[in-house]
């Protein structure tokens, strides 16, 4: 399961210029798992390349760069989309992280 990065996801869909609504319908994803995401909730794998694919497939708009504002960096630890400690100490995002769950 992976956590997606709700600032970077709004950026990529203004500089492409489409709504959640479009990119959803066009990766044949509900509307509610996507909104889950964004709101901090884990993605399966096959949902991410499902979204990834149809976003990729809207051309991004020449100049939107002159209106839409980059994504903020990352803060810390604790908010969606922050670098985990393990991907500040190998110097790279960690995209996945699996959670367990301990059955008594």
């Amino acid at each position: 399961m992976v956590l997606i990065d709700r600032a970077q996801i709004d950026h990529q869909l203004a500089i492409r210029a489409i709504t959640a609504r479009q990119l959803v319908r066009k990766a044949k994803v509900a509307e509610a798992t996507f909104s889950r995401a964004r709101n901090g909730h884990r993605l399966h794998e096959r949902t991410l390349r499902k979204l990834t694919e149809a976003l990729l497939s809207f051309p991004i708009v020449e100049g939107t760069d002159l209106f839409v504002a980059a994504p903020e960096p990352r803060r810390g630890r604790g908010e969606v989309g922050a670098p985990s400690s393990n991907a500040e100490a190998s110097g790279g995002a960690v995209l996945v992280e699996k959670k367990h769950t301990r059955v008594a």
